[in-house]
């Protein structure tokens, strides 16, 4: 195992697919690390890769495009003939760079972001190649790991260069920024269990944050490069998840689903449901509100929704973008029935049993406002719930560091020896995690003060320097010379003026002792790696 990139599960056999884009292979292996087995050579560098578990199929992303393989039929293959299995689901052009990679099992189509350096986009297409769409390519820049939420059919994604994680509908229509501020460089992206997860090279760490009312917190930290990470779940990939996508739920005309995932049938266009609650009849004009249950909201196109879908960004009475459950003057001025609450911002109402049930309703997360924790646990300031044992135990909990404000001289016993005290003296970090842009004591003290590069001459000079100085990116290889930093697979070639007005070319990391000359003079498969300050896992000779 050289350098790992994408990652994906086959959950039936417990097993892990992985690629490893310095050997140029594509591996297996099982949950508990045995069986391991090298299932395709000579693949290039996948750097996205899904398992369809309908389909039985291996999914993947490379320069050539997007690839697939039967993973039966590979595995009982001799190794030789197998390279003859895998088929081309789509060759594109040159310039177009795909990398993350997800499935949809109810239209059969992949998801995919492209790194295309002029016009980056998320594309999507038929399992067969067909129906290639660009669906998001405005407000985009470096799309890198890319998620599908099954159940709510909602896409997420990763930009590393516009620092954020975002979501659209499988369309790439209603975007919505899950979080901004505590997205610092994010590389993948999974979601599951009403969370979604990133991994951040920044921050050095794996996150999580509610997927509708964001709110990061970190899971893991200190992970010198975070790649691929997948949620792992028997029932990741049922279609029979969102049954109105089959057959439209049976409804004859509007299907939504409830949060109990079950169907709801309405009719418009002046029309009521039937006693079957599936067909429609003709009623002459208008629905009367009275027509309409308790917890359902009257449509003025005709028929009913449930309250909890009006004001929720969707068009639900109609197709239409002036549907009247989505009416902007009604949204902005609506009170909410008896027994629901209000949401802090856009007109939606959530049942008041859900407010205060430890998961956000609300877009904004406001039904989770203001809640009292359990006994077990202590309310920090911004209103996130922590441990009472985690209360002036030297380490920060809360996302403010609340739960180590007003205490004692801490002890730093608890992380060993190496520990360091903050500033403030009521906290403690290691070495390690200072100037790793994740703050660990109250005060910020460990990220105070950092510096990002050195120049040979002793110069302390930060990466926005460097650039202005002709000197390649803290991301790129200079051709001829040396690295300057952490790299990332994907970037095209850039030619930047140096210090004495020549050209400098400048190169990826990644694409360093890749096996492929990228550098004119050839220099990034020749020359030795002077290394900065760079985590690798194997360094070519």
């Amino acid at each position: 195992m050289r350098n790992v990139i994408a990652l994906a599960y086959e959950y039936s056999e417990s097993r892990l697919f992985y690629s490893d884009i310095q050997r140029g292979s594509i591996n297996t292996v099982h949950f508990n690390g045995s069986g391991h087995e090298v299932l395709l050579e000579q693949v290039g560098a996948v750097e996205g890769m899904v398992f369809a578990r309908a389909r039985g199929a291996l999914y993947w992303t490379s320069a050539a495009g997007v690839r697939g393989a039967d993973v039966a039929q590979v595995r009982t293959a001799p190794r030789h003939r197998r390279a003859a299995l895998v088929r081309d689901v789509l060759r594109l052009p040159a310039g177009e760079r795909p990398r993350g990679l997800d499935f949809d099992p109810c239209q059969q189509r992949l998801y995919w972001t492209n790194w295309n350096q002029s016009h980056p986009s998320i594309q999507r297409a038929l399992v067969g190649g067909l129906a290639l769409q660009s669906i998001i390519s405005t407000d985009i820049l470096m799309p890198n790991g890319l998620a599908l939420d099954h159940s709510a059919r909602r896409l997420y994604w990763a930009d590393a260069r516009l620092d954020k994680i975002e979501r659209a509908h499988y369309d790439g229509s209603h975007r919505h920024v899950v979080t901004r501020s505590e997205a610092k460089h994010p590389f993948a992206v999974a979601v599951g269990g009403g969370w979604v997860f990133w991994s951040d090279w920044v921050a050095r760490a794996v996150l999580r944050a509610d997927k509708r009312a964001g709110g990061a917190r970190a899971l893991r930290r200190h992970l010198p490069r975070p790649m691929a990470l997948v949620v792992v779940a028997p029932q990741h990939q049922t279609c029979e998840k969102d049954p109105c996508s089959i057959l439209n739920g049976g409804c004859a005309e509007l299907c939504s689903v409830s949060a109990e995932g079950e169907v709801r049938c309405a009719c418009g266009a002046g029309r009521e449901l039937a006693r079957d609650g599936l067909a429609c009849s003709g009623v002459g004009v208008g629905v009367g509100r009275a027509a309409c249950a308790v917890g359902e909201f009257a449509c003025a196109e005709g028929g009913c929704v449930p309250l909890d879908l009006v004001c929720d960004g969707v068009p639900h009475c109609s197709d239409g973008q002036d549907a009247s459950d989505e009416d902007l003057y009604y949204c902005t001025s609506r009170t909410c029935e008896a027994g629901w609450v209000a949401c802090g911002t856009g007109g939606r109402c959530v049942a008041r049993s859900a407010q205060c049930d430890g998961r956000a309703d609300c877009d904004d997360g406001a039904d989770e406002l203001g809640c009292d924790c359990p006994p077990t646990h202590i309310k920090c300031d911004d209103g996130m719930c922590v441990p009472v044992s985690g209360r002036c135990d030297g380490v920060v909990q809360c996302a403010d560091a609340s739960d180590e404000r007003g205490c004692a001289s801490a002890s730093c016993a608890a992380l060993g020896t190496r520990a360091l005290r903050c500033g403030g003296a009521q906290a403690c970090y290691l070495p390690d995690w200072r100037c790793d842009g994740v703050a660990d004591c109250p005060d910020g003290d460990d990220e105070a003060h950092c510096f990002t590069e050195s120049t040979e001459s002793g110069v302390t000079e930060t990466p926005e320097e460097a650039r202005a100085a002709g000197e390649c990116g803290e991301e790129q290889w200079e051709c001829g010379g040396r690295g300057r930093g952490r790299g990332e697979a994907g970037a095209e070639v850039e030619c930047i003026r140096g210090r004495g007005g020549a050209e400098v070319e400048c190169i990826p990391l990644a694409w360093r002792c890749d096996g492929r000359a990228d550098c004119s003079d050839g220099s990034d498969e020749t020359q030795p790696w002077v290394i900065l300050d760079i985590f690798c896992s194997w360094l070519c000779q």
